[in-house]
């Protein structure tokens, strides 16, 4: 009769555990690379959304220059009612929406109006700065640092300008631009300019490429009362809602405004009712892709180019 061999129950137990661990691994290990794998795939198709949601963006771009080459057509003359104002609406798209809206940048104050051709300081536009400076319970002086911030000499202006002897004493030091604003964000720079002072500043100014004229059919009513500082303020929402609704198509004409009867006839000095620069601002949102474009776009007879471009938030 022989005996029968059997597993010691101990080691019955370890093989029985070891089998278990290896399980347990090999589950975890499958279970991580499932996790990757659909981490892969996600960004795979939130990558794919944001292109294809940008190619929308372009499109939009493209039929803004469309709109502002049909609009030159019609004449120099530029107003909230024409087509390029109107906001755009929710537009549904495959898979997700789009949105987007122009805005006449000359329809706000241009820093770099402070200077005529010439280099001479434009004492007319300096003025209408201090003003809105003024209206918005920020220091008027602040306009001689913004002159002395693009002038190109290193000779403060008496008593509120700034130049690099000011600046080079910062940490870290730097130095003014001498040359032209490239952007509303460079007035951080000067030397009492805070977060909040700027941005509110920020929606009635802009940086263009060379000096402009404010187009009163389209700017706010803040910087209008900026403009006609005689105006008492239910005169400058009159003259505002007059212009929403009937445009000047002839500047010459502003002074023949039931508004300005018995008294001064207005500057016109920097003023104007056409436009040349626009900003578009659109949105696509595709699954949980969101792409932003900020396009600023010149046009100069027929020809519209963009001259700066962006992707993403923008606060100003």
């Amino acid at each position: 009769m022989g005996l029968a061999l059997k597993m010691p129950t101990k080691q019955h137990g370890i093989a029985l555990l070891s089998a278990l661990v290896v399980v347990a691994i090999t589950a975890m290990i499958s279970a991580r690379l499932l996790h990757q794998q659909q981490l892969s795939l996600q960004r795979s198709d939130n990558l794919f959304n944001r292109q294809q949601a940008y190619v929308y963006l372009q499109g939009v771009e493209r039929w803004l220059t469309e709109i502002l080459q049909t609009d030159r057509k019609k004449g120099p003359v530029d107003h909230k009612q024409e087509t390029w104002a109107q906001q755009l609406p929710v537009t549904m798209i495959t898979n997700g929406t789009l949105f987007g809206r122009v805005e006449d940048l000359q329809a706000r104050f241009n820093l770099n109006s402070l200077y005529h051709d010439d280099g001479s300081v434009n004492q007319s536009a300096l003025a209408q700065l201090e003003r809105l400076l003024l209206s918005l319970d920020l220091p008027s002086s602040w306009g001689q640092a913004m002159l002395d911030w693009i002038d190109s000499d290193q000779q403060a202006l008496a008593p509120h300008g700034a130049e690099d002897a000011q600046y080079l004493r910062a940490d870290p030091a730097y130095r003014s631009a001498d040359s032209f604003y490239r952007s509303p964000k460079e007035l951080y720079y000067l030397s009492d300019m805070d977060t909040e002072s700027y941005q509110r500043l920020a929606p009635y100014i802009c940086t263009l490429p060379e000096p402009t004229k404010v187009n009163i059919n389209t700017a706010p009513l803040p910087l209008l009362a900026v403009l006609f500082p005689d105006l008492s303020t239910s005169q400058v929402e009159q003259l505002h809602q007059d212009l929403a609704t009937s445009p000047l198509n002839d500047l010459a004409k502003l002074a023949h405004h039931p508004l300005f009867k018995d008294k001064t006839p207005p500057d016109l000095a920097g003023l104007g009712i056409g436009s040349d620069y626009f900003m578009l601002h659109a949105r696509a949102e595709i699954g949980q892709s969101l792409a932003q474009l900020h396009s600023v776009m010149q046009r100069k007879q027929q020809r519209i180019r963009v001259i700066q471009r962006s992707q993403g938030y923008l606060d100003v």
